[in-house]
């Protein structure tokens, strides 16, 4: 499961989100399904995560509930992974505790879905929330320093 905030409210799901969004909007699953040119039945599916939105729908629901259609595609991308996770029963291929006691977990993406998958064919996330390019770069920096101090503290022993 991952846990996120947005605007001080704590969500446990994509499903949640995209409910408790509809709501703070005024909107019953009819009216929004009208809206985005979907069923309602899709919009139930959704807010109880039975199913995800395309990419094309997650930004149609963005325009309607009046979100940065980027964030939403970042959910989306979340709970994608977080299902293929479940269904696989995969578990962390590493971990890295750095200095700072942040853990950065590693998971291996089946080739089959290649639309996750990064150039060494992993893909990392720290508390749950998947990493940007910028911050996968600024992580392997960080990860090299420390290789370097610790080759360092051992050739100075």
């Amino acid at each position: 499961m991952f846990i996120f905030t947005f605007e001080d409210e704590r969500y446990t799901s994509l499903g949640s989100f995209l409910k408790s969004r509809r709501l703070k909007k005024g909107l019953s699953q009819i009216d929004l399904a009208e809206k985005m040119g979907i069923s309602q039945q899709s919009i139930t599916y959704y807010e109880s995560d039975q199913r995800i939105p395309s990419e094309k729908v997650t930004k149609v629901y963005a325009e309607n509930l009046g979100l940065e259609s980027n964030m939403l595609l970042q959910l989306r991308t979340r709970a994608v992974l977080e299902k293929e996770i479940k269904e696989d029963e995969m578990r962390p291929d590493a971990i890295v505790h750095t200095a700072d006691g942040v853990s950065v977990l590693e998971f291996k993406i089946k080739e089959t879905n290649p639309e996750y998958k990064t150039p060494n064919n992993s893909l990392s996330s720290i508390d749950g929330a998947p990493l940007t390019e910028e911050e996968l770069e600024k992580a392997k920096e960080y990860i090299r320093a420390l290789r370097i101090m610790k080759s360092q503290n051992t050739n100075n022993d």
